[in-house]
């Protein structure tokens, strides 16, 4: 039995970090109830530039019921505090106020369904003088400082070619409600102070909760990180470097694999360098080690030094394209690529669930649903369930 088999989660959610954290939720069992405008629902599904299935949403909606309600009308409103009423999580993405305004704050949702665990992602925090700016991920990235650290060396100002941002925080999330959910079953029923829990996580906090060894540097030492490449700037040697066809990436983390990577690329003289002798020598010595190393490099095609580096025990990889990447033998055996229906008669192919596990069994249940397929079908649910006991 899927682990969250038989939690109940209501995402009013769009776009990214939400519909992530809630499609987690659902790969690992829980019954994802996205409530959507009726008036073009997820924003994400219009994120199409030939009006067709919206890779975004496709790629995020998966074992998700949809229902379309209009939370500023009063008979929709009152099915959703009835969907909330039988329900155990609650994720949003709303600025902070925004479910405030619509008669949803924390102060009703703690009083009328105490033990609700009650997720909120935004871009900046719940309080603070950027709390209600708007925000996506290309801010945060700029804000938290990832930008100023993504680039060639003495550049930086590049955005990560991700939703990094959105994709960390709604991690976060997920991992927080289910903790959250575990709190409130470990400590039983018995009132407010035994229930259900509100966390706030927002896109900023995630984010610089990624920078963990940037931001100590600073906080520690008081010295700006820069922007390094494809170099690692406190393990030498570790990065991208181009060969006589192609590109590799090497990562040699301690002075035993020094010792194999000079062998592999015939340098075993450098061994013996002090120049060289430990990993905070060869920071110090970078330049003058990489001297010598990209012209060893040089000598072989990419896939040649992959073998041999992968035969001495030496992390090391290509540098694939996206199609590469998901046509390989490797992700080929972890079956992370599906195919699935788009609900009117055609199909489109995503990334499956990066969980593997045998209690889990078959982890996609549900292609991501047309917009407000589900409506009659929940509405009816609670109408059978209006005499019966909240959660």
């Amino acid at each position: 039995m899927p682990p969250l088999e038989g939690v109940r989660v209501v995402d009013l959610s769009r776009n990214i970090a939400g519909p992530l954290c809630t499609m987690l939720l659902g790969d690992l069992g829980a019954d994802v109830v996205k409530v959507e405008r009726p008036e073009g629902g997820d924003e994400a599904r219009n994120h199409a530039a030939d009006g067709g299935t919206s890779s975004y949403f496709a790629a995020l909606n998966r074992n998700k019921r949809s229902v379309c309600l209009n939370l500023k009308d009063a008979d929709d409103a009152a099915a959703l505090a009835a969907l909330l009423r039988r329900s155990d999580v609650l994720v949003d993405n709303f600025r902070p106020g925004a479910l405030d305004r619509l008669g949803f704050g924390d102060e009703r949702l703690s009083r009328e369904f105490p033990r609700l665990v009650v997720c909120h992602i935004s871009g900046f925090g719940p309080t603070g003088p950027w709390a209600d700016a708007a925000a996506y991920d290309h801010i945060i990235q700029g804000f938290a400082g990832l930008m100023s650290l993504t680039g060639p060396e003495g550049e930086g100002g590049y955005r990560t070619n991700t939703s990094v941002a959105d994709i960390v925080t709604g991690l976060f999330a997920a991992n927080a409600a289910i903790a959250s959910l575990w709190g409130r079953d470990r400590r039983g029923d018995g009132g407010p102070q035994h229930g259900g829990d509100i966390v706030h996580i927002s896109l900023l906090a995630g984010l610089l909760n990624a920078l963990p060894y940037q931001a100590a540097t600073y906080l520690t030492t008081g010295e700006a990180p820069a922007p390094t490449g494809n170099q690692h700037p406190y393990i030498v040697p570790y990065g991208t470097y181009p060969t006589a066809h192609g590109l590799v990436n090497v990562c040699v983390g301690n002075d035993r694999l020094f010792d194999r990577f000079c062998g592999v690329l015939g340098l075993g003289d450098l061994r013996a360098d002090r120049r060289f002798a430990s990993n905070s020598a060869r920071i110090r010595n970078r330049d003058a080690l990489n001297a010598l190393v990209v012209p060893a490099f040089a000598t072989r095609p990419s896939q040649e030094w992959i073998k041999a580096l992968r035969a001495a025990g030496i992390p090391c990889g290509p540098v694939n394209t996206l199609p590469e990447a998901l046509t390989h033998p490797q992700v080929e055996a972890l079956d992370l690529v599906l195919e699935l229906s788009d609900g009117a008669g055609g199909t489109f192919r995503v990334l499956g669930s990066p969980f593997q596990s045998e209690r889990l069994g078959d982890v996609v249940r549900r292609r991501p649903p047309l917009l407000g397929e589900h409506t009659d079908e929940i509405l009816a649910e609670l109408q059978d369930d209006a005499t019966g006991e909240d959660r």
